[in-house]
């Protein structure tokens, strides 16, 4: 930060950084609307929450649900936990030529879910006024992230592990607390684990969305 003193008025020029949101010194964070600005006062709006939802049939114009849409709220970990707790009690765990008493294996890899809701959390635009979707359907689970890819990111890009941070201090505080290291392999993991997964980054639509194709 640079201070410039005149004989009229002090002048203090701030350049943009990295760590947004930015914060006043009393922990306020500021949203511009066009030529002003107000205070974020719900939570909720700093942080984004997770929406669910279980329904019958192939489509989301579908007049059926078999879980009711809901929030969930916590700290990002407690989000991951929860999200992954939700859709694994709503997926088949099937034998797959294990014997009678197996377990049973989960039809859509545990590994790629939890990489690809860990990328949901941690990369989505928090400037969107919209929920981060895990919408499970009878053929497929689809989870929807506000805000296209940033910059010129594209979906070949992240498949061979080109990463573009968006949220850095985002980015920091996972590789601290949770299963996410930041170096852009964890599209590569979920692919490999499900080589049919399909990734469509909507630029017009401003969201990016994840399909899993659920075993039959």
């Amino acid at each position: 930060m640079n201070m410039t003193q005149t004989n009229e008025v002090l002048l203090i020029h701030v350049p943009e950084g990295i760590n947004r949101p930015y914060k006043t010194s009393k922990g306020e964070i500021y949203l511009k609307q066009g030529a002003n600005k107000r205070l974020l006062t719900d939570n909720s709006e700093i942080m984004r929450l997770f929406q669910q939802s279980r329904i019958y049939g192939t489509e989301i114009s579908s007049n059926q649900y078999m879980s009711k849409p809901r929030d969930l709220k916590g700290t990002v970990p407690m989000l991951l936990d929860q999200s992954l707790t939700w859709v694994k009690s709503h997926l088949f765990s099937l034998q797959n030529g294990q014997g009678f008493n197996s377990i049973g294996k989960l039809e859509i890899s545990e590994v790629a879910l939890t990489e690809i809701i860990l990328n949901a959390l941690i990369h989505r635009d928090y400037y969107k006024n919209s929920p981060v979707r895990i919408m499970i359907f009878s053929n497929r689970v689809e989870i929807i992230s506000p805000g296209k890819l940033p910059n010129s990111l594209t979906v070949e890009d992240i498949k061979y592990g080109n990463p573009v941070i968006r949220n850095n201090q985002m980015v920091y505080f996972s590789s601290k607390l949770m299963p996410y290291s930041g170096l852009g392999s964890g599209i590569r993991r979920a692919l490999e684990e499900e080589p049919e997964m399909q990734m469509f980054n909507d630029i017009e639509g401003e969201l990016f969305k994840v399909v899993f194709k659920r075993k039959k």
